[in-house]
């Protein structure tokens, strides 16, 4: 493993947007990888853990930093648990999931990314027959210090899990995952494969082809905010109930004013999922940051709720 330099992050994403590392180190070996983060540390360096490149927003100015790039891919099993490397497609995990007969992630299926960011994100996804988020089957986390460089492990009470949220976004924001264990049941392998299909065929009619850093806000669970709205539109009760999950989805809010297919640049809400951004040719971080301001300054006015976004932005301080 070697550190390279000014190396274009934007082929590392699925936004295919982003600027140059100062500095870029790829590879499969904790030791080495733990190194390097120790030495940052101690240099004071900024750093950055780029995974599968999904939910980030890189600047089009890049990372003026170390940016780490893990490849750590292997998943095995252990009786009802898959040991899975923080490098791993989570489409990896579900596909090998299902071949085992386990079930407790099918409606994973199709999410892109990698296992480390799914551990950060939290991910999650609820259609109108299966749904769950990661934290349901989570047994273990390991992570590397990156002040250390030591290896530590995590009880799922002590990851911090939340709505599309773990401590590795807030105070454990500087670590490493490296790992995780999966707790799943046994399941009919052809049964899991069915319900695969299907929820794959319900993306596929519903989310875009676009490159894009997948949803960008975060639904909205503020009983404060989510009540008197229900309220004062009876038509959507039944929606919130029986399909929402108990949230308000950003996609109807965006969709309520009107700002479906709406462009900025290289950047458009997608007419087919109005959470998504995508980036139709020539797209820039900085027309992505003029749209999210644009849709959350509108729907402010006209809501009076702040939306929060579900991506991280890397490289804009």
């Amino acid at each position: 493993m070697s550190i390279e330099e000014n190396i274009l992050l934007a082929p590392y994403t699925y936004y295919k947007i982003g600027g140059p590392a100062r500095y870029f180190l790829q590879g499969d070996d904790p030791l080495e990888i733990a190194k390097a983060l120790r030495e940052a540390h101690a240099e004071g360096l900024p750093h950055f853990i780029l995974g599968g490149g999904s939910n980030i927003l890189i600047s089009d100015k890049g990372f003026n930093g170390l940016v780490i790039h893990p490849t750590l891919k292997k998943i095995t099993r252990e009786g009802d648990v898959l040991h899975v490397d923080s490098g791993a497609r989570w489409q990896d995990v579900v596909d090998t999931a299902t071949r085992e007969g386990l079930q407790g992630v099918e409606w994973g299926q199709g999410i892109p990314g990698d296992m480390g960011g799914a551990i950060r994100g939290n991910i999650g996804a609820y259609y109108p027959t299966v749904g769950g988020t990661l934290s349901d089957v989570v047994a273990n986390v390991r992570a590397i210090n990156h002040a250390t460089g030591e290896m530590y492990d995590l009880a799922p009470a002590d990851v911090g899990f939340d709505y599309r949220h773990s401590s590795f976004k807030t105070h454990r924001a500087g670590d490493l995952v490296i790992g995780a264990s999966l707790k799943l049941k046994p399941a009919d392998s052809t049964e899991l494969k069915r319900k695969n299909i299907q929820i794959q065929t319900y993306r596929d009619e519903r989310h875009p082809k676009e490159p894009s850093a997948g949803s960008t806000f975060k639904n909205i669970k503020d009983k404060s905010f989510i009540i008197p709205f229900v309220e004062a539109n009876p038509d959507i009760r039944e929606l919130y109930t029986k399909r929402w999950n108990g949230k308000i989805p950003a996609a109807f809010l965006i969709d309520a004013i009107g700002m479906r297919g709406f462009r900025i640049g290289g950047i458009q809400v997608s007419p087919k999922h109005a959470n998504f951004l995508v980036n139709v040719g020539g797209g820039t971080a900085e027309h992505v940051i003029m749209m999210t301001s644009t849709i959350k300054q509108r729907i402010r006015n006209k809501y009076g709720i702040r939306l929060q976004e579900e991506i991280a932005y890397v490289g804009f301080d």
